[in-house]
C-alpha cells in the first residue's frame, strides 16, 4: 500500500486515491460513503474503471470534443474515452494517488491541484467535464458558483459544459433548501477513514439557475434510468469567428429566405456555408428545397409509405407531390414562407408554414413520416434528434414507417454553421452529426424505431427506413435557452 499522510485521529488524507490504486493493482477495493447521519452506501472501485457508459451518459458525452478539461477525473475513465475519440483531455484532481492512477492508465496530461485555486489558461478549452456527480464537489452554493465561473473563464467561445448531478427534484418545493442540500460525509475503506468533506445536491431548477448566473446558456438536461442527470450548457458564441479564423461579416437574419427567393426567380444564388464540423450537403443545396422531383433513392424509400404521411422540412413539396400521386394523404411542414409558397404555387395545398422542431400537428395519428435532405440534423444535437423521433413515435400508428436521411461524419458532437452569401452571413445554428450507421440505428431504437433497411445515396449519405417499435426509450427533456 502506498505511503499515506495520516491526519489527527488516524484519518488518512488520500484514502480515495488509495482505493483507486488498490483496484488498479488487482486488490479488491470496496469502500463506503459514511454520512454524518449514519447512513452508509457501499461502492466497488471497479465502477470507476469501467469502459461502459449508460446511454444517457453517452448522449451527454456526445457534446464533448477537442481540448477537454476534465475536473475531478478520478481514475481517468472519461479521459480514456476522450483519448479513444482522438480528443485532447486535460485532468485536474486534488488527489495525488488519483493523478497517479490516471497516468499509469495512459492519461498523461493530469495536474494534481484544487480546481478552485488552480490557474487555467483563459478561453482555451472546447469542452468542460464535471462527471460522477462532480457538479456538487465544491461543497456549497457559493463554491459551486465559483466552480462554474472558473469553468466558464477557461472555456473557449461556444464551448460545452457537461456536468453530472443527482437531482433533488423529488423533494417538495416547500421543503427544498434554497441553497441546496449539503451532505457531509467521508470515505471508509477497510479499517481506515478519510477526512470529512461536503458535497452539494441541487434540484434541476436550482442548478440551471446557478449556471445561467455564471454566463452559461442551457442547452439540455438529460436523465435516464440511474440517479445521474446531466446538465448541458454552452458558452456564448461571442468571439467564435476569431477562434475559427473567420472574418467578421454583416449579419442578415433573412439571408436564407433571400437566397431562396432569388433561386425561385431563376437567378444564380451561390450559397456558401462556414463554421465548425461537417454540415450535410443537403443543408446547403437550394435545389434540394426548391427542386420539383425526387431522386431514385428517395423514390425507393418513399414507395414504402402508405396512408396518412407527415413530412418535416417539406421544402417546395417534391416528396409531397410524389406521395400524393401514390394515393397518400399528406401534410408537409416547413419553416420557410417562400418554400411553402412555392409548394402552393405548384398546387400542393397541404404544405404548411410551421416551426416543426417545436411542435407537431395534432391531427394524427400518421402511418408514415418523412425527414429527407438531412432535416433531422436540424434538431441540433443527438439528444435533440432522439427527442424528435420520440415525438414522431408518439403520434404514429402501431405500424408506422419512418423515412429519414442523414450523412455519416465520423463524429458525434454538434456542428456549428452559418450561411454566407455575397459577404453577408446568416445567424449561427447547430446541427447534429452522426458518427456511424450503428450509432444512428441505436439512437433510432432508443426512440422507438427499428431500422429495417438502409439505402446508400453516396459515400456518406444514407436513407434509413424504420418501423415503429412497441416501446420508445426514455424521453430527453429539452431546455432551450
Amino acid at each position: 500500500m502506498a505511503k499515506q499522510a495520516v491526519l489527527a485521529c488516524g484519518v488518512v488524507d488520500d484514502l480515495w486515491g488509495q482505493v483507486l490504486i488498490d483496484h488498479l493493482e488487482g486488490r479488491s477495493a470496496q469502500y463506503r460513503l459514511v454520512f454524518d447521519s449514519g447512513y452508509e452506501v457501499v461502492f466497488d472501485a471497479a465502477e470507476h474503471f469501467s469502459p461502459y457508459f449508460q446511454p444517457h451518459e453517452l448522449e451527454a458525452l456526445s457534446f464533448a470534443h477537442g481540448r477537454i478539461l476534465d475536473i475531478g477525473p478520478g481514475a481517468g475513465r472519461h479521459m480514456l474515452w476522450a483519448l479513444s475519440k482522438g480528443f485532447r483531455p486535460t485532468g485536474v484532481d486534488r488527489s495525488p494517488l488519483a493523478v497517479e492512477a490516471c497516468r499509469r492508465r495512459g492519461c498523461e496530461d493530469v495536474t494534481c491541484a484544487d480546481i478552485l485555486n488552480v490557474e487555467l489558461p483563459p478561453a482555451h478549452f472546447d469542452s468542460v467535464l464535471l462527471m460522477g456527480n462532480n457538479m456538487g464537489l465544491a461543497g456549497s452554493v457559493d463554491g459551486t458558483a465559483h466552480l462554474l465561473r472558473i469553468a466558464f473563464e477557461a472555456a473557449a467561445p461556444g464551448a460545452w459544459l457537461i456536468g453530472s448531478f443527482v437531482a433533488m427534484d423529488h423533494v417538495p418545493d416547500g421543503e427544498r433548501p434554497e441553497r441546496g442540500v449539503v451532505a457531509r460525509h467521508r470515505i471508509a475503506y477497510r479499517s481506515q477513514v478519510g477526512p470529512l468533506f461536503d458535497w452539494t445536491f441541487f434540484s434541476t431548477e436550482q442548478l440551471v439557475s446557478l449556471a445561467r448566473e455564471q454566463g452559461w446558456q442551457i442547452r439540455r438536461v438529460l436523465s435516464g434510468t440511474d440517479i445521474q442527470s446531466y446538465l448541458i450548457a454552452a458558452k456564448p458564441l461571442q468571439g467564435i469567428e476569431a477562434l475559427l479564423g473567420l472574418p467578421e461579416r454583416e449579419l442578415d437574419c433573412d439571408l436564407w429566405e433571400g437566397v431562396l427567393s432569388r433561386a425561385w426567380l431563376g437567378e444564380v444564388a451561390d450559397l456558401e456555408i462556414e463554421g465548425f464540423g461537417s454540415p450535410p450537403r443537403d443543408l446547403v443545396d437550394v435545389d434540394a428545397v426548391l427542386g420539383p422531383g425526387v431522386s431514385d433513392a428517395e423514390t425507393a424509400a418513399l414507395s414504402r409509405l402508405r396512408g396518412r404521411v407527415l413530412e418535416l422540412g417539406c421544402g417546395a413539396g417534391a416528396a409531397l407531390s410524389f406521395l400524393t400521386d401514390r394515393g397518400c394523404s399528406v401534410i408537409g411542414l416547413d419553416s420557410s414562407d417562400l418554400a411553402v409558397g412555392a409548394a402552393h404555387m405548384r398546387g400542393i395545398s397541404r404544405a404548411r408554414r410551421a416551426d416543426w422542431l417545436d411542435s407537431l400537428p395534432d391531427d394524427g395519428p400518421f402511418a408514415g413520416f418523412v425527414l429527407l435532405h438531412s432535416r433531422a440534423a436540424l434538431a441540433g444535437d443527438l439528444p435533440g434528434v432522439r427527442l424528435l423521433l420520440e415525438r414522431l413515435h408518439s403520434t404514429g400508428t402501431p405500424d408506422a414507417v419512418l423515412v429519414m436521411s442523414y450523412e455519416i461524419s465520423g463524429v458525434s458532437f454538434p456542428g456549428l454553421a452559418r450561411y454566407v452569401h455575397e459577404g453577408r452571413a446568416g445567424p449561427w445554428w447547430y446541427f447534429a452529426q452522426f458518427e456511424t450507421d450503428e450509432a444512428v440505428s441505436d439512437l433510432m431504437e432508443r426512440a422507438g424505431w427499428r431500422c429495417v433497411e438502409l439505402l446508400n445515396t453516396g459515400p456518406t449519405g444514407r436513407i434509413a427506413i424504420a418501423r415503429r417499435a412497441v416501446h420508445a426509450g426514455l424521453p430527453v427533456p429539452g431546455m432551450g435557452e
